[in-house]
């Protein structure tokens, strides 16, 4: 897509200073300052015999002697000139080359000058004219100025000369490609920060970054009076865009990149060079961003007064994204295929296995998973070179406690798995809105159009993996301008409403308007292009558990643009006996005659030219490929029609094949809902034979399924009612109208809902045995509706135990009583603390729980929380966790007030948490609280606390306020992960 470039007016005119950033970054210092300094080459020649280095100075030392036409200007081969004189500019520093299979000196100086000759030659024959006349030319523009600005660095560090009376030459050609982009950005199409607030804007940022740093204190020409031949304007803008992309546009809450697996790879290529670069240079320092309003219009967005950026590479946000990737990796090591991300493509951790990254060890473990190299246009393997420290030893997920079940809300990416090992069961699913949509906030309250132009319509969407093998599949990516063909409604699990599902989340570059400068800006970015951030196929989870035995997401999402107004509920059940029950629910918004069709489609890895086989099965399907087949049976509470047809994904090497998918049609009248089962069975092969895990199903008007794994019967059903008896004679634990749940002679586990007496509930539990008798139990109950609610459990006594929650338990005849507060959640189980703390919002919103809007007072309350023993209780807020930019802060409190009110003063995510004692003991909880809006508000002072109000129960665990609730308010957000998250567990 081509961009209309306009032209401003010029700014002043700035020469090239001696030193940039003056008091900030004064000394120009010796060359090389980006990938490696001239006092750690013997530490790096060291150690190229060991691995991975060898390898990496291997794949190095091959792109150095690849030959190239000095004068070829097409992207392609431009790029690998670009690599290669970087490659031979390294070899030639290092002053390393192959000697057979030994990695030695070069022979003598004849030989080690030829290699540096050759980067000299291309980096004199460089392209000077950046490649800005497309969005996707733009990112090359700024490969290209990244790897002449290391190669020229090189050069100049070096021992040897080799650039002689070309060296003004090299700088010139190198500061003309860094003006010609900054310029570009900043004068002549600008408006590109406005429209491509994503990896384009962040990549040349950072090359113009890595320019400024080599360029300090170099002599060149000043080509124009404009005011682009400036490094310190340079580096002003690399900082500002980078924070401004990669924290805040881009980056949610759970260091999710809104762009996708494949994007952040992207990104990285360049972000993580200058990052590494700009630490190195300038010892860690932050710098001091100072907008000047009179110079380039980039200054359009983002704050108007000064503000600080730390040291982005030991940032918490920049390792936070690295972790999101290990949170979301598949089993093989590489990001999962949702959004614009081609299936394979691994993430660089090898860059962050460094000693000042304090998952350094997390990230060599996770580099181990996956191919060695991940090379994408820019060559990576010089990076890793210098950065990646082998004295730090590996560390698994498990060695460093984190759960294999990981829960991402904000970043709407919730991933089930049943291990970390490579050959594991994974499942996942989608729930992205926001900033994982693609609509980025900046912390001054503006919202940017930032990723969507590489979103897929997929709310709900659920990918497998297991075994070795990816069996329902997800369409993947094939470049962007074929990713069309897999990134529509029907390339997803998901269920299609009269054959429609969302409207894509993308938009062309808006219509131009002026605003009260008569400065061109674009148009409102929500009103263009026909769809609204927030509704049409925005989804989010409002249930989450992470227990292991029987991990469950509750995802809410609408239809409005394309298919009939339709709000659903997808749960997603992952129980230990890996298996995948999705239960869905589809609602019509609107009173309608007539019928709609519902088409739930399974995309399943076989058929067609996908390398494995299709077969439809009883109510459902199998595929099979070499190593695993997966079988998914489904019912519903309307006849099923069973159909297949061909669909597109990305196979190896972007090329695209066809698999065969099941779709499962159910024709309803139009003002009726209808729920869907399916339950997805990974087999693998067992030395040549798969493993048979039949399926039976019901659909006599209540839908179920039942299926047995060795000594496990499970079962999946909705709209009957069915009484849970656990393996101890007479226990009689549960009575549900659904659920799904596993039960052997040791446990039984589970999620279920439609209880006696709460209707709009869901608990989710497990109960161990042990020779008949029941040693244990946990129990996550929900109150979805609008009253408290209240679960009785017949469970036996159990000796020298304690339940723990907020709750009221009478041990009496074995009856346990479990009191929720409307919109609430609470988790008793077995544990020591006598302390239970318990905090829910008591004004939930009508539009989504846990979702507020900016100027609204959020009042929260700690009633929930009780002494088992009936002790008096102190309560003690904290505001935890708020927007970098936010003054908002909680009031003073009386620490005999079980509430407190506070007013948001910017959107964004909050946390407040509650620490409840009494008598010496302890207990804490917290709740994150996510509020949507624009602009900043002035939270003024908190007012002082109500005096307390008499109460005559001195636990009266459960109380709370009565809410409205619509009916897709299933719950108030189970967000409980402050903790683990800061250890990297969801």
């Amino acid at each position: 897509m081509l961009i209309v470039t306009m032209a401003l007016s010029p700014w002043t005119a700035s020469a090239a200073p001696a030193h940039w950033l003056e008091g900030q970054m004064t000394e120009a210092g010796a060359h090389p300052r980006t990938l490696i300094r001239a006092d750690e080459c013997a530490r790096v020649r060291d150690r190229l015999d060991r691995e991975p280095y060898r390898t990496w100075f291997l794949h190095a030392h091959g792109l150095a002697l690849q030959e190239h036409d000095p004068g070829e200007d097409e992207i392609g081969p431009a790029l690998a000139r670009a690599n290669t004189a970087r490659a031979a500019a390294l070899l030639f520093f290092l002053d390393r080359t192959l000697d057979g299979d030994r990695i030695a000196p070069f022979p003598d100086e004849t030989a080690r000058r030829a290699i540096g000759e050759r980067a000299a030659l291309y980096l004199r024959e460089m392209r000077t004219e950046p490649r800005i006349d497309s969005f996707t030319l733009s990112t090359h523009s700024a490969h290209e100025l990244a790897l002449w600005a290391e190669t020229l660095d090189l050069l100049l560090g070096a021992d040897l000369d080799v650039l002689g009376a070309d060296r003004a030459r090299c700088v010139q050609n190198t500061a003309d490609l860094a003006a010609g982009i900054y310029g570009a950005y900043a004068a002549d199409i600008w408006i590109l920060e406005r429209t491509a607030s994503n990896n384009h804007l962040s990549k040349a940022a950072s090359a113009l970054g890595l320019a400024a740093i080599v360029l300090n204190g170099e002599d060149f020409a000043i080509q124009n009076d404009d005011g682009r031949y400036a490094p310190e304007l340079w580096i002003d803008f690399a900082v500002r865009n980078t924070d401004l992309i990669l924290r805040q546009i881009t980056a949610d809450f759970d260091g999710g990149y809104g762009e996708g697996g494949f994007y952040l790879i992207y990104a990285a290529l360049s972000h993580l060079p200058f990052f590494w670069a700009w630490h190195r240079y300038t010892g860690g320092a932050a710098y001091r961003v100072t907008p000047d309003v009179t110079a380039p219009p980039y200054y359009v967005i983002g704050s108007q007064t000064p503000y600080t950026v730390q040291d982005p590479w030991t940032a918490a946000w920049l390792e936070r994204s690295a972790l999101w990737a290990v949170r979301v990796m598949l089993p093989d090591g590489s990001m999962p295929p949702f959004d614009d991300t081609y299936p394979g493509r691994t993430f660089l951790f090898s860059a962050l296995v460094r000693p000042e990254i304090a998952h350094g060890g997390l990230f060599r473990w996770a580099s181990e998973r996956g191919p060695l190299l991940a090379s994408q246009q820019v060559d990576p393997s010089l990076l890793f070179l210098a950065t990646f420290d082998d004295s730090l030893a590996s560390a698994s997920p498990e060695d460093l406690g984190w759960a294999p079940v990981q829960l991402m809300p904000f970043a709407g990416h919730l991933v089930f798995r049943d291990g970390w090992q490579a050959d594991g069961v994974c499942a996942l699913m989608l729930a992205e809105h926001g900033k994982a949509k693609g609509w980025g906030q900046t912390d001054w309250g503006e919202i940017i159009q930032g990723a969507a132009s590489h979103e897929h319509a997929d709310p709900g969407a659920a990918m497998l993996y297991a075994f070795g093998e990816a069996l329902l599949i997800d369409g993947g990516y094939l470049g962007f301008g074929d990713h069309a063909r897999v990134n529509q409604p029907i390339h997803h699990n998901l269920i299609l409403v009269d054959g429609e599902g969302p409207a894509m989340p993308h938009q062309a570059i808006p219509e131009l308007t002026t605003d009260e400068n008569g400065q061109l800006v674009p148009a409102d970015l929500r009103e263009e292009g026909g769809w609204v951030p927030g509704e049409d196929g925005d989804a989010y989870a409002v249930y989450l558990d992470d227990e292991p035995g029987a991990a469950f997401a509750e995802v809410v999402f609408s239809y409005s643009a394309d298919a009939p107004r339709t709000h659903f509920r997808r749960q997603a059940i992952f129980l230990r006996e890996r298996f995948v029950v999705l239960h869905d629910r589809a609602m019509p918004a609107e009173e309608e005659s007539g019928e709609r069709v519902y088409t739930l489609q399974l995309h399943g890895h076989g058929g067609a030219t996908s390398g494995g086989s299709f077969e439809l099965a009883g109510r459902g399907a199998v595929w099979t490929r070499e190593r695993a087949r997966l079988r998914a049976a489904c019912t519903a509470s309307a006849p099923l029609e069973l159909a297949s047809r061909t669909s597109s994904h990305e196979g190896p090497g972007v090329q695209e094949l066809q698999h065969t998918a099941l779709d499962a049609s159910a024709r309803v009248p139009a003002a009726e809902a209808v729920e869907f089962l399916t339950v997805l069975i990974p087999e693998a092969d067992q030395g040549g034979a798969f493993e048979e895990v039949p399926v039976t199903v019901d659909q006599a008007g209540a839908p179920s399924l039942d299926w047995r794994r060795g000594d496990a019967t499970c079962a999946a059903w909705t709209r009957q009612d069915r009484e849970l008896t656990g393996s101890a004679a007479g226990n009689s634990l549960l009575r549900a109208a659904g659920g799904a749940y596993c039960e052997s002679p040791e446990r039984l586990g589970g999620l279920f809902w439609n209880l006696d007496g709460a209707p709009d509930s869901l608990v989710s539990a497990w109960f161990s045995f042990d020779a008949g008798s029941l040693t244990g139990f946990r129990v996550a109950v929900h109150a979805a509706g609008r009253d408290e609610t209240s679960l009785e459990l017949d469970l036996p006594a159990i000796a020298g135990q304690e339940p723990d929650g907020a709750c009221e338990l009478s041990a009496a005849g074995g009856r346990w009583l479990v009191r929720v507060p409307a919109g609430g959640s609470v988790r008793p189980a077995f544990r020591r603390s006598p302390i239970a703390a318990g905090l829910h919002a008591t004004e939930i919103p009508a539009h989504r729980p846990a979702l507020f809007e900016l100027g609204q007072e959020i009042a929260l309350s700690a009633d929930a929380s009780c002494a088992l023993d009936g002790r008096q209780l102190s309560y003690a807020f904290a505001l935890v966790e708020r927007p970098a930019a936010s003054a908002s802060r909680l009031p003073e409190q009386d620490p005999a007030l079980a509430t407190i009110r506070f007013l948001p003063d910017l959107p964004g995510v909050y946390a407040v948490e509650v620490t409840v004692r009494g008598s010496g003991d302890a207990a804490a909880t917290e709740l994150w609280l996510e509020v949507e809006g624009e602009g900043r508000i002035d939270p003024g002072e908190p007012e002082p606390p109500a005096p307390p109000v008499p109460d005559d129960e001195s636990c009266a665990c459960g109380g709370g306020e009565p809410s409205s609730i619509p009916f897709l308010a299933w719950a108030a957000w189970a967000v409980r992960f402050r903790c683990r998250r800061r250890t990297g567990s969801a």
